[in-house]
């Protein structure tokens, strides 16, 4: 783990550089246009998400190393959820999906409401390097801690009880050859858009993984939930 310790503070260091000074009321809408997400966002609330299917629940480990269920850290937020593994070097696949969460959840600092409710989290599919403890130190790499949205960073005790989730998410994980470059798994990479019915609304690959898109999904979701929380997004 130490090897990649210096990457992925490089890493996080970048994205928090390039958000720095965003206070405006959409902050996401400061963010550059770039040469893969080259195109203007909608306005949130102008177009529906439909329901793709129930998201699983599960039992996993917090980096605190107690046992608990998917389900029950939700608590009605929207939740953005990745599957990584914490020795992937690939800029494409986990290191992206963990620096967008990165963008989101410091965009959401500028919004206390916002922040409030929405769940950023973090599962690894690989828990027997990737321990309570290897998880608590990786997300020291990335997450602010205190301000913005909550960012949990989880494993499971073992693949036996990895497994239904990577089934019921359909995220495939395989081995890689050895010796590949970007670490020890082939994946497809995928970010879980869940709302706070516990239904997944969008899921997003490389292609899609662009921060505004995300975090406008994000505002649709909450414009469509209760009337009480709609005023505080508009």
């Amino acid at each position: 783990m130490k090897t990649f310790l210096p990457l992925l503070a490089l890493f996080a260091t970048t994205i928090v550089s390039a958000l720095a000074g965003v206070v405006t009321q959409r902050p996401e809408l400061s963010l550059p246009r770039t040469a893969e997400y080259d195109y203007d966002v909608p306005e949130p609330g102008t177009y529906t998400l439909p329901v793709l299917k129930p998201a699983a629940d599960g039992a996993v480990l917090g980096s605190d190393g107690k046992p608990v269920r998917l389900h029950s850290l939700a608590d009605g937020r929207v939740t953005i959820l990745s599957f990584i593994y914490t020795r992937c070097t690939d800029p494409r696949a986990c290191l992206r999906a963990s620096g967008v969460l990165k963008q989101l959840q410091q965009l959401t600092l500028a919004e206390p409401a916002l922040a409030t409710n929405v769940l950023l989290l973090t599962l690894s599919f690989a828990p027997t390097h990737d321990t309570p403890e290897v998880m608590s130190r990786y997300g020291n790499v990335f997450n602010r801690k205190q301000g913005g949205a909550d960012w949990l960073f989880l494993t499971t005790e073992n693949r036996d009880q990895l497994a239904p989730l990577l089934d019921r998410y359909g995220q495939q994980v395989d081995r890689a050859k050895p010796g590949s470059a970007a670490g020890p798994y082939n994946h497809p990479m995928r970010v879980y858009l869940i709302d706070g019915q516990k239904r997944i609304r969008n899921i997003y690959s490389y292609g899609l993984l662009d921060p505004r898109l995300v975090m406008i999904d994000v505002r649709t979701l909450l414009k469509e939930a209760a009337p009480e929380k709609r005023k505080a997004f508009d």
